[in-house]
This record gives structure tokens, C-alpha cells and sequence, in this order.
């Protein structure tokens, strides 16, 4: 079983089930080898970020296990950019995201220019050097990466 086998896999199932996670399943033409390829790179997943659900006949994976996966998974790649291009049209804001702006004291909507402006001004306050709190820069830096990384998106 080879990376290159999830080049030839067909994502038939990505939907939200829930704020961070997804309900995924896939198809590929052949023996099984490709089959058996996916499931072995999920199962890589740690047990926390996925779990198979028998009754609905597909895996639940945490949006961290997606975009792992989707790393190494080109059509997964694909239909999670689409599946989150659909959420930003209809103006949903997963839970993260809305949480990173909030720390951040900022609307989802907020450009690129605007998060960095605002996180610099926040660091300068929170930073250890200038006697501010080690975990309230630590949580800083984590909105800021996904409040940046969603900006982004919506700027395409």
C-alpha cells in the first residue's frame, strides 16, 4: 500500500457532522489495494481524531484529521476546499474559526490586514517580555494562525 494509491481514490462522502468534524468515505476502482490504502492512512489518525461510525457507513474525522489527510489525499484535498468554499458562501463560520476571532476581537469577516494589525497590538500587550501571561500569548498565536488562514481563504 502506497501514498500514491490515494492519488486514484474518489471521495463519495464529505459532510459536516457537527462544528469540527466529518463524515468521510471514498470509492476506488480495482482489487481493493486502494481501499485498503485509505483506510490505512486514516487509521494513522490518532484514535481521538476519527472513529468509524457503522450505522452511517462512514468514518467521523475531526477537521484536524481532514486536513492532515487532505495533505496526502489529493480528491479529499479538493472536496474539503469545495465543502468550505460552500460554508463561506452561505456565510457559516465553524466553531473554531468564530472562537479565533473572538480572542482576537474581531468579526469573521475581518481582512487579512486587519487580523495582522490586531494581533500585533494584542502580542505587544500579552508578550512575557513585557509582562504579560506565556498561555495568553500562546492563545493569541493559535487565533491569530486560524483567524489568518480563514481570511485568507475568504480573500480567494
Amino acid at each position: 500500500m502506497s501514498a500514491s494509491s490515494l492519488l486514484t481514490a474518489r471521495i463519495t462522502r464529505l459532510e459536516p457532522a457537527g462544528a469540527d468534524s466529518f463524515l468521510l468515505d471514498w470509492d476506488a476502482p480495482g482489487d481493493g489495494t486502494i481501499i485498503d490504502a485509505c483506510l490505512h492512512a486514516v487509521r494513522k489518525l490518532p484514535w481521538q481524531q476519527r472513529t468509524y461510525l457503522p450505522a452511517a457507513r462512514a468514518w467521523l474525522v475531526h477537521r484536524s484529521g481532514i486536513a492532515w489527510l487532505a495533505a496526502r489525499w489529493p480528491a479529499l484535498a479538493e472536496a474539503f476546499d469545495a465543502l468550505e468554499a460552500a460554508r463561506h458562501l452561505s456565510g457559516e463560520v465553524p466553531a473554531d474559526v468564530a472562537l479565533a476571532f473572538a480572542r482576537l476581537h474581531l468579526l469573521p469577516t475581518a481582512p487579512v490586514d486587519v487580523v495582522q494589525a490586531v494581533y500585533r497590538t494584542l502580542a505587544k500587550h500579552v508578550h512575557p517580555d513585557t509582562a504579560g501571561e506565556h498561555l495568553d500569548m500562546i492563545a493569541i498565536n493559535g487565533a491569530y494562525e486560524v483567524a489568518r488562514a480563514w481570511a485568507e481563504q475568504c480573500a480567494r
